[in-house]
């Protein structure tokens, strides 16, 4: 019976690359079919969280202050993940980041993925916050998580356009905190 747990765990459990797996899903693979060019729509504050940030999120959406851009690129208003997509990240104290999803065409605000061992709505972090890397002409989201003493699984995250799908963590080493 214990035997049937334990398949049963592994079968269901999201998927984690180990070594000899292939590669880890690349940006090009899940391309975005359309950017969006035009004036974001003006940010839905539907929760207290939401609101708590408000003056951040409108000024990311209206002006792209704060906003993550490639380097060399200049600041401007606009989607910077997945086509039609503003991630916005904002620090909210020591260590604290708070990253949100605003839908430039419908304004509509969504978290970013939780998974397990990390924790990125609000007051996520620890020692040091996490590393995101996204981009504009893709759906994937990479969450590095803090670093600690104990090991951490980077997060390959695909945006579907509603929700969130957990494509693969990939077990890391620990590194110690200087």
């Amino acid at each position: 019976m214990l035997e049937l747990r334990v398949a049963a765990l592994l079968f269901f459990a999201a998927p984690v690359l180990l070594p000899g797996d292939p590669a880890p899903p690349r940006f090009e693979q899940y391309p975005v079919s359309n950017i969006f060019r035009g004036t974001p729509a003006a940010p839905i504050l539907a929760t207290p969280n939401l609101r708590a940030y408000r003056t951040r999120i409108r000024s990311a959406v209206k002006t792209g202050e704060g906003v993550r851009r490639p380097e060399g690129e200049p600041q401007h208003p606009g989607p910077n993940f997945a086509g039609r997509f503003i991630l916005v990240e904002i620090m909210c104290g020591s260590p604290c980041l708070v990253s949100v999803l605003v839908d430039a065409v419908t304004g509509q605000i969504h978290m970013l993925p939780n998974s397990v061992g990390i924790h990125l709505g609000f007051f996520g972090g620890g020692p040091y916050l996490p590393e995101l890397e996204f981009r504009l002409d893709s759906n994937i989201l990479v969450i590095k998580p803090c670093p600690n003493d104990s090991p951490v699984e980077d997060h390959y995250s695909l945006w579907t356009g509603t929700r969130w799908k957990l494509l693969q963590r990939i077990p890391q080493p620990a590194r110690k905190l200087d």
